[in-house]
């Protein structure tokens, strides 16, 4: 199971995108069979990292608009 979060970053320029692609790659993960928790709450990174440590979600994929301006997302694993 993996822990997909979307980031807001300072103000919400460029969110709307983050969120469309954190959607698409939702898509394709369960199209390949993996499943998926979403986590597209208002919280702030912080909570939502502590949250998906507390509940051990292995793996953990990071979608935000600065890592989209940079070309990079975040994958993290234990």
């Amino acid at each position: 199971m993996a822990h997909l979060v979307v980031l807001k970053g300072k103000g919400t320029e460029g969110f709307e995108n983050s969120e469309e692609n954190a959607e698409r790659l939702y898509e394709q993960l369960q199209a390949a069979g993996i499943e998926v928790l979403y986590d597209d709450r208002d919280e702030s990174p912080g909570v939502k990292f502590n949250d998906a440590d507390l509940i051990g979600l292995p793996i953990r994929l990071t979608v935000s608009a600065r890592a989209m301006k940079t070309r990079r997302g975040g994958i993290q694993t234990p």
